[in-house]
This record gives C-alpha cells, sequence and structure tokens, in this order.
C-alpha cells in the first residue's frame, strides 16, 4: 500500500512539470556498451530487465528526436 501511494505521488507530480527543453543523452564508451550486450544476452527473454531496457531504448529514441 505505501509502495502504490509512493509511485502515485511521483506519477502524479511528474505530470505536473513542463520541459522546454530536452535532457541530455548519456553517452557510453564502446567498451561499456559492449559489456551490456554481454550481460543482456544471459537474462531471461521474457524477463523484466528485457522490459525496461526496452522501454529505455525507445525513450532514448525519442530523445534523440527532441534534440
Amino acid at each position: 500500500m505505501t509502495a502504490l501511494l509512493v509511485a502515485t505521488t511521483l506519477l502524479s507530480a511528474c505530470g505536473t512539470v513542463a520541459v522546454s527543453e530536452c535532457p541530455p543523452l548519456f553517452v557510453y564508451p564502446p567498451e561499456f556498451s559492449n559489456q551490456l550486450a554481454d550481460e543482456l544476452l544471459t537474462v531471461k527473454p521474457d524477463g523484466a530487465i528485457v522490459r525496461a531496457v526496452t522501454d529505455y531504448y525507445v525513450t532514448r529514441r525519442m530523445l534523440e528526436k527532441c534534440q
């Protein structure tokens, strides 16, 4: 119940903020990207990590267009 209250509060706060600029994107070195790719190959295809990374990928592509 507490987690639901915290999540609702945080999400409702996000909806009220107007952003006039795009946030900066993280730039990862190739070595880190390679390590990340190797680690992602070891997770379950239907796991939560895959969904989170996919969401991150989509958001990153949208932010690149925003720049």
